[in-house]
């Protein structure tokens, strides 16, 4: 019985990370670097039409990241995206203003828990969400 309590644990724990969202913003700033570096300063834009708040974006007037393509570990299971999917959506954010910015899995980590509008990413990946193009961060895989 305790087995089976601790395999429905780890599945719950699993299901509660691998969920997603994405919500439109506005860029006010994009720069990359030439080691990998990104930095994507950003202002949501909240839907007049939902009540949702998204978990990493609510409360923050301007939402900045700072990213770096980090595959996944060596004991790392889960998806990550692939070098040549971070490079494609780098390139696509390049030339929107608005646009549609998300999450997966847990997909930022906060850097100063003081300051919950500073994240880091370690992979982007473009994907289409109900007919619109959408970058989505990864920071643990799912």
């Amino acid at each position: 019985m305790k087995i089976i309590q601790v395999v429905v644990l780890i599945a719950i724990c699993g299901a509660v990370n691998a969920g997603g969202s994405h919500q439109p913003i506005k860029i006010l700033q994009f720069s990359t670097y030439e080691d990998g570096r990104y930095l994507l300063v950003v202002k949501p834009q909240f839907r007049a039409d939902s009540d949702y708040q998204d978990p990493y974006m609510n409360g923050c007037p301007v939402f900045s990241i700072i990213g770096e393509y980090e595959g996944k570990g060596m004991f790392e299971s889960g998806y990550i995206p692939a070098k040549k999917k971070h490079y494609e959506a780098l390139e696509y954010l390049r030339s929107q203003v608005f646009m549609l910015l998300g999450w997966m899995g847990q997909g930022f980590r906060v850097l100063n828990p003081d300051d919950p509008c500073l994240v880091s990413s370690r992979a982007l990946e473009l994907v289409e969400i109900e007919g619109d193009k959408a970058v989505l961060s990864w920071y643990v895989g799912t």
